[in-house]
C-alpha cells in the first residue's frame, strides 16, 4: 500500500484553510465556517490521525508491537522538542518587537 497522493493533497488543503481562516482579511469570514460536518482542523488532525495509523499499523504488522511503539514514542518526543524550540525561538524574536528600546545592558 503505498501513499496516498489525493489525501496529501486534502491535507494539504486543510493547511491552506487553517492559514486562511487565522489571516485578517475579508478571505477569513468565508473559510472559517466548516465544511459540511467538518472545519480545517477538525480534517487536518483526523487526516494525519489517519497517516500516522496507517503507517505504524503496518510497521507493527512487520515488525511487531515493541518495536513500533517505540519508534512512536522516539516521534512523538522528538516533536515536542521541535515544538519546545520553536516556542522558546517565537519567544525570544517576539520580545525584541515587542520592547524595542529596551536592550542589554553590557557592564563593563
Amino acid at each position: 500500500m503505498g501513499r496516498r497522493t489525493e489525501l496529501d493533497a486534502v491535507r494539504g488543503l486543510m493547511l491552506v484553510w487553517i492559514a486562511l481562516t487565522h489571516l485578517p482579511t475579508s478571505a477569513s469570514t468565508y473559510v472559517n465556517q466548516p465544511f459540511g460536518f467538518v472545519s480545517a482542523a477538525e480534517g487536518f488532525i483526523f487526516l494525519s490521525a489517519l497517516f500516522t495509523g496507517r503507517i505504524y499499523f503496518r510497521m507493527a504488522e512487520h515488525d511487531g508491537y515493541w518495536p513500533m511503539t517505540r519508534k512512536l514514542w522516539s516521534r512523538t518526543l522528538r516533536l515536542y522538542v521541535y515544538h519546545a524550540l520553536l516556542l522558546a525561538f517565537g519567544a525570544s524574536q517576539s520580545s525584541r518587537f515587542l520592547f524595542p528600546g529596551r536592550r542589554k545592558a553590557i557592564h563593563d
